[in-house]
């Protein structure tokens, strides 16, 4: 809501340009999310873009998107050089090759600088690349380290489908009660 005044006050201001995409991603807006990123030229070739194209369903676009000239990128691009990899994992995974996505997963952890921030968009991206190579044990402990780092997404975490192989899990359910009870605590105090 914050960003959608700022935009009524400056409907050129980056920041909120740049987030709201983001956040319609993380409440399944998708074709909105897709939108908002294309309307700006940049923002196109955003790291979560292929995310969105492939929540649509739109796998080669995604994979046409991510290995587009300049390819993906995140914004500062010269910010978090581990986005592009951990992208990519979810993409290979889902593919069904394996390898690359453990060598992208690999790729994103070795990028992370010590004592950098902004590593939840990530851990979150290995988070779904596990839970899509049915490896539930990993992604969980992904998910745990998104929720500790900065971003604990409820509302995603709940209703991606690309966590759809953990539903059943005893210790994903667990996982998401703590989630649930932190984010009405939020919802009430912030």
């Amino acid at each position: 809501q914050e960003y959608a005044l700022a935009l009524k006050t400056d409907p050129h201001n980056p920041e909120s340009l740049y987030r709201i995409p983001r956040i319609h991603l993380y409440h399944q807006k998708y074709a909105e999310s897709l939108a908002e990123y294309d309307a700006d030229p940049r923002f196109r070739n955003d790291f979560l873009v292929p995310s969105v194209l492939a929540h649509l369903g739109r796998w080669d676009d995604a994979f046409r998107r991510a290995g587009a000239p300049g390819g993906i990128r995140t914004h500062p691009p010269e910010e978090e050089p581990f986005d592009q990899a951990s992208t990519m994992a979810v993409l290979r995974a889902h593919a069904g090759d394996a390898g690359a996505a453990e060598r992208e997963i690999a790729i994103a952890i070795g990028r992370k600088r010590p004592g950098g921030s902004h590593f939840h968009h990530a851990s979150y991206n290995l988070a779904t690349a596990y839970a899509l190579m049915g490896r539930k044990k990993e992604a969980l402990e992904w998910l745990e380290k998104t929720a500790e780092d900065g971003m604990p997404c409820y509302p995603l975490f709940e209703k991606d489908p690309f966590l759809d192989s953990l539903r059943g899990d005893p210790n994903f359910q667990a996982f998401l009660a703590r989630q649930r009870a932190q984010w009405e605590r939020f919802e009430k105090t912030l």
